[in-house]
């Protein structure tokens, strides 16, 4: 079959309104490329939205009923769990729910859990083993936040539900046919099917920010103290979404919470930043945030556990940030070397396949490979391996 290539088509008046929005030339007609929009302050708000562009949170499904359990627990003392997943959408999510918690609505910290499954020995969502270590916990959460995960999990919440704990549900992955979990007491997900929400891209650790956001609204409502910002926890939302690799093209959402993210990071006074621009070589854009920040924090749960990446984002003063910065390029450091290991055994494996007479595409079986760095795009292979 030849290859063909076909220019893209585009509008000449997007092209000239997006000029005239401050793109070059070249950003100008890439845009007219796949964008109909022939004014410049439209192109903007979609190139750089403001919050006020955003969707309302409130479209949300069962936010409303998600932020009045979690303000009743908060004013009313209970003992609050929060179980998010280990990847680094995860501990972006724990780090939004702790600091919102901890700073804006002043919980303090004795009266918080953070649960994150083990990789390896835990495996995927609210699993059987997490729920263990939730009812073990001293004293007993009456409450468990999820973030990231859990729409998937209904038997395990009945178990928490039945043990005296309930589950707030905030996820973004897929919903199975049986629908959301029916013991929780809210399930927020913009990928239900009666969500109104009109973006169904937004990462995990955006969803569980709209929750705490609608949370903090509802107890000022009620008239009780909230202190601060949303800022803090907006950072670790755009570091979560910019890791999650989620659609910056199509969502104003996604795009917005890295932009206010990188825009934040680079005046924060958190103290994780500062440790973790000795990496980034002071550098706080998209390209740091990538290749730099985002590896080191998800490589925590591929080869040890994902606390210590939590750890790191919720320190609260420079020695302790550092430390645990530290420890997370030592495991990217160690994940990396697993990581050329494999690749190099997938190759070799690959070659033995082609020498035994293999003519198409090898897709190497390695059950002894680490499995915390299975599944991670291994790079370009050289041509000569096929």
């Amino acid at each position: 079959m030849k290859r063909q290539w076909r220019q893209r088509s585009t509008e000449r008046a997007t092209a000239e309104a997006a000029r005239e929005a401050g793109l070059s030339s070249l950003q100008a007609r890439l845009f007219a490329g796949r964008v109909s929009e022939p004014n410049p302050d439209r192109i903007k708000t979609l190139l750089r939205p403001s919050l006020r562009d955003l969707p309302a949170i409130g479209q949300l499904p069962d936010i409303d009923v998600a932020a009045a359990r979690i303000a009743r627990a908060v004013t009313t003392g209970e003992i609050i769990a929060i179980a998010t997943d280990f990847d680094a959408d995860g501990a972006s999510s724990s780090a939004v729910l702790w600091s919102v918690l901890t700073g804006a609505l002043a919980v303090p910290v004795e009266r918080l859990h953070i649960v994150i499954a083990h990789r390896l020995a835990d495996g995927y969502g609210v699993s059987d083993n997490v729920v263990d270590r939730i009812l073990a916990l001293e004293p007993r959460p009456s409450l468990v936040i999820t973030a990231d995960q859990a729409s998937a999990d209904g038997p395990r919440i009945t178990r928490l539900k039945q043990a005296g704990s309930d589950v707030v549900v905030t996820d973004h992955h897929l919903i199975p046919d049986e629908g959301c979990p029916k013991d929780a007491v809210a399930c927020v997900n913009p990928a239900r099917i009666d969500s109104a929400y009109p973006d169904r891209t937004i990462a995990g650790c955006m969803v569980a920010w709209c929750v705490m956001a609608m949370t903090a609204k509802v107890l000022r409502e009620s008239g009780a103290a909230v202190g601060g910002s949303m800022l803090d926890a907006l950072q670790y939302a755009g570091l979560g979404t910019l890791a999650d690799c989620v659609d910056l093209g199509r969502s104003r959402v996604n795009r917005f919470a890295v932009q206010c993210a990188i825009r934040h990071m680079r005046a924060s006074s958190l103290p994780v930043w500062k440790a973790m621009a000795k990496y980034t070589r002071g550098r706080f854009d998209s390209q740091a945030l990538a290749y730099q920040i985002c590896p080191r924090v998800n490589a925590a749960s591929r080869v040890r556990h994902a606390d210590q990446a939590v750890a790191a984002l919720c320190s609260t003063d420079e020695a302790t940030a550092q430390s645990w910065v530290d420890a997370l390029d030592a495991a990217n450091t160690e994940r990396r070397a697993i990581q050329a290991a494999l690749l190099e055994r997938a190759l070799e494996m690959a070659e033995e396949a082609v020498a035994d007479g293999a003519r198409a595409l090898c897709i190497t079986f390695y059950a002894d490979g680490h499995a915390g760095v299975h599944g991670i795009d291994l790079g370009t292979v050289p041509n000569h391996a096929f």
